[in-house]
Formats: structure tokens, sequence, C-alpha cells
């Protein structure tokens, strides 16, 4: 007699539970995904350390506004925590606002110009900004893409100090692409420091940050 050691005699088949330990809301698979989340936007354990978008209603096929959404996620956010941005193209229509510190805005890593990963596409009014941060110290964003749609962008990402310190940025991975077929520009600024920014530059790290049919790429605005 074999025995097979990773399903022994009288092993049980693992069963995906339909109610979240912690909390007791359903629990569901996004189609596409392998995850399962629960439902319940107010769920203690999910609150403890990240925040998806989609757990607010976010669609991300490129057509629904999902501006709605994913504000009410960034509203959700403690300092320390991590908005998760997943696979999708999320239409975008006003600026979304945060007002956190230490936080981490993460996409799924895509691959650039393929219309794959986590992509933010603006579909707002000519020259919006589509992402505003204020007093963002210690904050992450990583893994995701913004580019120009309908609309054209004075300022992809604005870091905006009222403090006069926005030190300790990271941008790893992130892809702003404002190109047009005609060439054309359709985003002024990729990333903006602006306010009362008075950090050192040296404290804010870049990697793998590719900005590209902008008119600046990255710029300081003080006042």
């Amino acid at each position: 007699v074999v025995e097979d050691k990773q399903h022994p005699r009288g092993h049980k088949q693992f069963q995906m539970p339909e109610r979240c330990p912690v909390c007791g809301g359903h629990v569901v698979r996004v189609e596409g995904e392998a995850d399962h989340r629960c439902v319940n936007a107010n769920c203690p354990a999910k609150l403890r350390e990240s925040v998806s978008v989609k757990d607010f209603g976010a669609v991300g096929d490129g057509v629904t506004d999902d501006t709605a959404a994913i504000q009410a996620a960034i509203d959700y956010l403690s300092n320390g925590q991590t908005l998760y941005i997943p696979l999708g193209t999320y239409s975008i229509t006003s600026t979304l606002t945060v007002n956190r510190q230490a936080f981490i805005i993460q996409g799924q890593s895509g691959a650039y110009d393929s219309g794959t990963g986590s992509i933010l596409v603006w579909n707002g009014a000519d020259s919006g900004t589509l992402l505003k941060v204020t007093n963002g110290l210690r904050s992450v964003y990583q893994y995701f893409q913004i580019i120009s749609g309908s609309g054209t962008l004075d300022v992809a990402i604005n870091l905006y100090s009222t403090s006069g310190a926005s030190g300790a940025t990271k941008f790893d991975s992130i892809n702003i692409d404002g190109g047009s077929p005609s060439g054309t520009a359709r985003i002024g600024n990729g990333i903006v420091f602006s306010g009362t920014y008075s950090g050192d530059v040296g404290e804010n790290k870049l990697y793998d940050v590719r900005i590209s049919g902008t008119t600046n790429c990255i710029a300081y605005y003080t006042v």
C-alpha cells in the first residue's frame, strides 16, 4: 500500500469558508482573480492592513466611473495602511485626494504599453489633477499606471505640503503616459511637489519610474 504523504488517510479536502471568520460577512471571489475577499467594507481584519478599491465598488472595466468608489476606499485609509488597486482600468473623472502619512498606494504590476496592470485613466475635464496628496510624509507609490483618456491633465500626481516637508517619498514601478497618436503631450506635469515643500530633494526615491508624453516630468513649485 502506497500512502500519499501530502494527502494522508483521513485527509479532508479544504473548502473556502463562505463567511469571514473575523466579522461574519460573506466571502466572495472576484471573477478573474484567485483571492477570496470579505465583502464587508468595515471588516476589522481588512481595515487593519490594507483596503482594496474593489471592496468599495470599483469595477476597473475602463467604462464605469470608479472615482467615487476609489475615493471612498481612500477615505477609509489610516496612517500606515495600504490602498490596493487590483488589475484593471479605472476611469477617474475628478481629483482623488489623500490626507494621510506613511501610507502605500499599490497596484498590480503589468507591462508598460500592454494595456495590462493597474491603470488609472483620466476622463475628467481638461487640465485636471488626478491624484493630490496633502502632507503625505513617508508615502509609497508602486506598481500602477496613470494615462490621459478623454481629458488632459495638468498634473498626474501632486504632493502638496502645508507643513514645510513632504520628504521620504518612494516611487517604484510607476508609469505616467500622456502621449497621443499626434505626438502632443496630454499631461503637463508628471509628478509635482508643491505648497510649502522645503524638504531635501534627495529624500525622495524613484525606482523604475517612466514618465512620457508630458511637458515636465518632475516639478517643484514652492510658495
